[in-house]
């Protein structure tokens, strides 16, 4: 017995060589000598040792005991190693061991649950004995849990309660688990219900938390919140987790009232709960109340060993744009990993800092960190807003290097998006082309960056190759092929559009609608713009002033004054857009009594200030209709600031059409003051009176 007992000892503390040593030197071996060192090869997750072991107490010709089988389906499981499991399990089987051992089938289970060998664990859980059965039934439904499979475990659960196995404690934390994940919310309520009616909430903190967790992650905070107050016991967690689905939902000021509430009940806030505490301190803008948490924080040494709490204050300050500061922290950190250096590069790109997050990505990188999929993502898309091609191009090396590519189709759509923003669309298309899966996003990405490169035939021909495969457009896809059509005026296509857009129920979405008008505008398809526009209510002022500038490059000025009644009966008034619209119809037309009505009405009825915009169409409707001494007076009433190259070549130019030498000399010495190009000025016609009569005038 003391030999077993120090092979063990040597054995747990990872002491093999001495273990092994003791084991060789005991006059008998027997089973639960070779059991301590397969325990002590289990422990330090040296699985091949183990098996080595078996198959020498194979050798020797002893029994395993269920405490071996135990051990060995324990380490089959860690290792995902099915077919060595199996064996054993047949193993087990032959020794007639499976019909007596509830434990050894529940082990059983729960090794093929680990390896994802369900059908196998299905059939063990029909042969193993009926004492304590939940708890071969809780192996399996954890099983499916671990795996993700989180449907599998509610019927499974289903199937339990039907055989009439009632639930335990493990079996409900399991399934509260499950509904947390799939966001079941009302099986979460069954469940609480059950659990309320068996009194098991009582006295049970870790069940009250899981319900938590549950109500939190489903949305449903109201009910979290209620529930909270009623545990007769709260701890950390449960405070933290309801601190959590608060931020995790946007309810940042909620959170920030339950954290209080927590510290006024004297409970210490675990990591957990400040890292959401100090993410919606970045989120809301709170930086002095996140400054004066992590003063304090700070000042209890908690920051040194935990890497996730002082990430947490990098996200805080670069989200509130103090990138300085972030950096200062991120440089403090005694250890630095990746997810630290993601939040200050992230951060860095939504502070639109492209340069900088560069940097800090070198400085990751010069520190032998491996960047992971956030990173490449951050980097690409600094990589298209800089159209800097080459690096983005280094970064997808590095990505195929990593054996990325194949597995996160969020890196390709991203390396997609990057190449077509930097214009290399052959590239963009060659990583498309060559995605053994591609999605929505694939297809949106390459297909807006063809319209994005003004190349819509191409873009419109990918959204045809899109549709033949089966693909449904998006809201993306849609405003991208609606621009395409619109910029080359394919008003057919855009019917054609129109209709699908109404087939996906997308047509009440403010976007597609402004996207659709502004289509049918360019398209000179006015009328269907306006029917657009009447049958929806939701649209923006933005919406209007597309039609409004449509009639008007049409000279429709009535059609584009009738627009402002439309626009007021939806609820909604014109702005400086859509005056300076109307006003350049008016010029259009030579309608200069109109011009001077509209720019009355928009600034007394609708209190718009006149902008350059507005009187630059004012003195060109003067101008072209020969009112030059009125152009010329309202010119002369600006601030220099105000005059541009344009007003002055408008001015010019009537004075050539009007034969008008007076203004013309005026207008010329004034411009030359300004330091306006001449050749700017007169343009490419080269006004000759003028140059002549300035000529004569400094001869005379």
């Amino acid at each position: 017995m003391l030999g077993n007992a120090l092979v063990d000892m040597y054995a747990k503390c990872g002491a093999f060589s001495r273990a092994l040593e003791v084991l060789e030197e005991l006059s008998v071996h027997d089973v639960v000598s070779w059991n301590a060192l397969i325990a002590g090869y289990s422990k330090h997750g040296r699985y091949d040792q183990v098996f080595d072991v078996y198959n020498r107490i194979k050798c020797e010709g002893l029994i395993p005991s269920e405490v071996t089988f135990l051990s060995l389906l324990k380490v089959c499981g860690s290792a995902r190693a099915a077919d060595k499991g199996e064996e054993i399990h047949n193993e087990i089987a032959r020794l007639g061991l499976l019909k007596k051992s509830c434990v050894l089938g529940t082990a059983l289970i729960d090794m093929y649950a680990k390896c994802g060998s369900f059908k196998k664990a299905e059939q063990v859980l029909e042969v193993v004995p009926g004492d304590s059965l939940v708890i071969s039934w809780n192996a399996l439904i954890s099983g499916y849990v671990q795996q993700g499979h989180y449907n599998n475990a509610l019927e499974c659960f289903h199937h339990m309660q039907e055989k009439g196995v009632f639930p335990d404690s493990v079996t409900y934390l399991c399934i509260l688990n499950a509904c947390a994940n799939i966001r079941a919310n009302d099986k979460g309520e069954q469940i609480h219900e059950e659990i309320n009616n068996r009194g098991l909430l009582q006295d049970n903190l870790i069940l009250g938390n899981a319900l938590l967790d549950m109500y939190a992650k489903c949305g449903t905070l109201k009910k979290a919140r209620e529930l909270l107050i009623q545990l007769p016991v709260r701890d950390a967690v449960s405070w933290s987790t309801l601190i959590a689905g608060f931020v995790d939902h946007g309810e940042n000021e909620q959170a920030l009232n339950s954290f209080e509430q927590m510290r006024k009940e004297g409970i210490f806030p675990n990591t957990v709960s400040l890292v959401h505490i100090f993410k919606a301190y970045g989120t809301i803008g709170a930086i002095d109340k996140g400054e004066k948490l992590y003063d304090e924080i700070a000042g209890q040494g908690l920051f040194e060993s935990n890497v996730d709490l002082a990430t947490a204050v990098v996200d805080m300050y670069a989200r509130c744009g103090f990138l300085g500061k972030a950096r200062q922290v991120l440089d403090g950190l005694p250890v630095r990993d990746v997810v630290s250096w993601n939040a200050l590069i992230t951060g860095c790109v939504q502070q639109n800092e492209a340069e900088l997050a560069l940097s800090c990505f070198e400085g990751m990188q010069l520190e032998g960190l491996c960047p992971d999929a956030v990173t490449f993502l951050c980097i690409l898309k600094v990589c298209g807003s800089l159209k800097a091609v080459d690096k983005g191009e280094a970064i997808h090396n590095e990505i195929v290097e990593q054996g990325l590519l194949d597995k996160e189709v969020l890196l390709a759509n991203a390396l997609i998006d990057m190449y077509a923003k930097c214009g290399t669309l052959s590239k963009a298309q060659q990583v498309f082309e060559g995605l053994s899966h591609r999605d929505i996003i694939s297809w949106t990405a390459l297909i807006g960056g063809y319209v994005q490169q003004a190349r819509f035939e191409e873009a419109l021909s990918y959204f045809g190759k899109m549709q033949h495969e089966g693909m449904p457009p998006n809201l993306v896809t849609f405003l991208h092929v609606l621009k395409a059509c619109g910029s080359i005026g394919l008003s057919e296509k855009g019917n054609q559009l129109y209709n699908e857009i109404a087939r996906y129920g997308l047509l009440e979405n403010d976007m597609i609608c402004s996207a659709l008008v502004d289509m049918y505008v360019k398209c000179g398809a006015l009328v269907k713009a306006q029917s657009v526009l009447a049958d929806f209510s939701n649209l923006n002022v933005a919406s209007w002033n597309a039609l409004v500038a449509g009639y008007a490059e049409q000279g429709e000025v009535e059609n584009a004054v009738k627009c402002i009644g439309l626009m007021q009966e939806k609820g909604l008034h014109p702005d400086a857009m859509t005056f300076s619209c109307i006003l350049k119809a008016c010029c259009s037309n030579g309608l200069v009594d109109s011009a001077l009505v509209y720019m009355m009405e928009m600034t007394t009825k609708y209190g718009i200030k006149p902008d350059l915009q507005h009187l630059t169409c004012l003195i060109d409707v003067f101008a072209r209709s020969g009112h030059l001494d009125k152009a010329m007076i309202m010119m002369q009433k600006l601030p220099p600031i105000k005059y541009s190259t344009v007003l002055w070549s408008i001015l010019l130019g009537s004075c050539q059409k009007w034969g008008d030498i007076n203004v013309a000399k005026w207008a010329l010495q004034n411009a030359l003051q300004e330091h306006v190009s001449v050749a700017a000025v007169l343009g490419v016609e080269n006004n000759a009176t003028v140059l002549e009569a300035m000529m004569m005038e400094s001869q005379g």
